[in-house]
């Protein structure tokens, strides 16, 4: 955990307080493999509870050199939800996400399954998923690792389909064995891209438009370094949910805008004619 760089703890922050403005019927609670790291970030103003939960799936990236460090990590949580006594349902998150709209608590009880995934769509979110689809086809549905909506049940079916894989070779993140086992009819699961949406917002690729302001959870992977520290640093000021819709279209990039748009598509346009050139 030391080597985890700060922008991560920095997400987890600004995810807390998304949640405390947007949603504040939802406990929110940081898992993480080390006690000894805590001293540094302080969490106490955006009502961070912290569990320690020992890491069992974690792969190093001397094992696996394409691997990214600690991300099987959410399959070990999803092993704790399984060992739940709850009926509560469960949403879990990476720290480059908002909660920006208050969540159905029984999401999933009324679309009358255990597991709600978010379904990748075709473009950047395929190119930067490294699945290896050599061994799988082109023709897979790309599971997102980002949100993933479970009640103990679904945990348990999870756990269960996963410890089914005997082949592991080429799945190096949660999104690999997730799509896997959603592929393979091993789990019965429902979509969740009505309320959660995996936004780009750097030049080489933009899907935003200001309608993404009416999902319940956003993903924005390309502001992890830049937008959501900055909002991380003004956390103070966020004491609304005015205050956070405010503060994520002033400090990201998640604006829709012709000239943006228009600069993205040259800046691909050049890119890929350098590339055949």
């Amino acid at each position: 955990m030391q080597d985890t760089p700060s922008f991560y703890y920095q997400g987890v922050a600004a995810l807390a307080r998304s949640i405390q403005v947007s949603d504040k019927n939802s406990k929110f609670v940081l898992y993480m493999n080390r006690a000894d790291y805590l001293d540094d970030f302080k969490f106490k103003k955006t009502g961070v509870n912290i569990e320690i939960l020992q890491s069992e799936y974690y792969i190093s990236d001397v094992e696996e050199p394409e691997s990214f460090p600690g991300s099987l990590y959410t399959l070990d949580v999803i092993k704790k939800i399984a060992q739940a006594e709850s009926l509560d349902e469960y949403i879990i998150l990476d720290p480059d996400c908002l909660v920006i709209g208050e969540i159905d608590s029984r999401f999933l009880e009324r679309h009358g399954c255990n597991i709600g995934f978010y379904k990748l769509i075709e473009g950047a979110d395929y190119q930067f998923n490294k699945f290896p689809f050599e061994r799988y086809g082109k023709d897979i549905n790309l599971i997102g690792g980002e949100v993933i909506m479970i009640n103990t049940q679904g945990a348990k079916e999870i756990c269960q389909a996963i410890g089914s894989i005997t082949d592991r070779r080429g799945l190096l993140t949660e999104e690999h064995y997730l799509t896997v086992i959603a592929n393979q009819g091993k789990i019965r699961y429902c979509h969740i891209n009505t309320e959660v949406k995996r936004i780009w917002t750097r030049m080489s690729y933009r899907n935003c438009a200001d309608r993404d302001y009416l999902y319940k959870i956003i993903h924005l992977p390309a502001e992890k370094k830049k937008g959501i520290p900055r909002l991380f640093d003004k956390i103070d000021f966020i004491n609304s949910h005015d205050d956070l819709i405010e503060s994520i279209r002033y400090f990201t990039w998640l604006k829709e805008s012709v000239l943006l748009d228009s600069i993205s598509k040259i800046y691909r346009w050049t890119k890929n004619f350098r590339g055949r050139a």
